[in-house]
């Protein structure tokens, strides 16, 4: 009579194989699943990037004259600001982000630079809702970096500032 059956080593390769195969595909998931977060460094070493909200000290105002509506800031924190995202409060609708005009792409400490939101004179690309006396929030964006690559971060709605639209 023949013996029929796996022998031992071949059970065993078998075995050592499956948990090979579900150790590389568990590691998969949780990489994607955790994902890389975007990070700063201010010369501290990286960091998360929602850390350096909190240390953002900036002002604002947004204006509208004939040609455009703008909003004008100074950086008065130690974290430098790339852009602004403006929400408008009323509708809650409108969302816009801008960077900053000029060569540098961010501003630092106690620079100030410019973002047009609307410009009046083309209205065929512009929010046709964005005028004078409408309340907006201003949220500051930051850049950071995952892996190799740069990205924007929009600091939370804690982070902003409510501010009434002026005509100059």
């Amino acid at each position: 009579m023949q013996k029929r059956g796996l022998s031992p080593v071949i059970a065993t390769v078998l075995l050592i194989s499956i948990v090979l195969v579900l150790a590389v595909i568990i590691f998969l998931w949780a990489r994607s699943y955790l994902g890389e977060t975007t990070q700063k460094d201010l010369g501290g070493g990286p960091e998360p990037i929602e850390n350096f909200c909190d240390d953002i000290r900036f002002d604002v105002e947004v204006f509208e004259n004939a040609s455009y509506v703008y909003a004008a800031a100074v950086n008065r924190g130690d974290v430098p600001l790339y852009g602004l995202s403006i929400q408008k409060k009323s509708g809650g609708s409108l969302k816009l982000s801008g960077k900053f005009e000029g060569g540098e792409k961010v501003i630092k400490s106690g620079e100030s630079s410019i973002i047009i939101l609307k410009d009046n004179s083309n209205l065929r690309n512009n929010p046709p809702d964005l005028d004078a006396g409408d309340v907006v929030r201003v949220l500051p964006i930051l850049l950071g970096e995952k892996g190799t690559a740069q990205e924007e971060y929009i600091c939370g709605s804690e982070f902003g500032k409510e501010i009434t639209i002026v005509r100059e």
